[in-house]
């Protein structure tokens, strides 16, 4: 199970360096949603986005952030429409237990990259984008031995246009 990893990963999030601020969290909202802000202080209509690319390979997917909590943003995406490879991206970013999931679906095979145990990771948040760079990606991690088969490395691109309070649908804690 996923929450069982969380604990074993060497990982942290941190608020973008350039603005010394304070974690934003968007639980804060008086709505059951918020509107995210563009960089240029505009407005954005569009709907939440992710990028995921491994070891050279991207995906755009469409993305949902739910805000769990005080500094709990759940994100879950998925390519669009009916495509192959089928891709669907899970970040927990929470402050003390980040997780990044990424599985790709194709021919009816499906292939789990998960952070390395080896390797720490940041997401770090700067407003409503979290980053994660770098990333090194395994498959077949055995959370027992640490065993695990090198994915290559990875990024990872969330923009949160809103977002819904709570955890998303089917989300258990244990």
């Amino acid at each position: 199970m996923v929450v069982g990893l969380v604990g074993l990963a060497a990982c942290s999030i941190e608020d973008s360096p350039s603005n010394g601020s304070a974690p934003v969290s968007p639980a804060s909202s008086s709505s059951t949603t918020s509107t995210a802000t563009a960089p240029t202080g505009e407005t954005t209509d569009e709907g939440s986005a992710a990028f995921v690319e491994i070891d050279g390979v991207a995906y755009d997917l469409d993305a949902e952030c739910h805000a769990a909590g005080v500094g709990e943003i759940v994100i879950t995406a998925l390519t669009p429409g009916l495509v192959e490879p089928r891709v669907e991206l899970y970040v927990q970013a929470f402050l003390a237990e980040p997780y990044v999931g990424i599985s790709v679906t194709e021919g009816g095979e499906t292939t789990l990259f998960e952070p390395s145990l080896a390797a720490p990771f940041d997401i770090v948040q700067q407003g409503d984008v979290f980053r994660i760079d770098q990333i090194a990606l395994v498959t077949g991690l055995d959370l027992e031995t640490g065993d695990a088969t090198d994915a290559g490395v990875g990024t990872v691109v969330v923009e949160c246009a809103d977002y819904a309070e709570g955890l998303p649908p089917g989300f258990g804690s244990g």
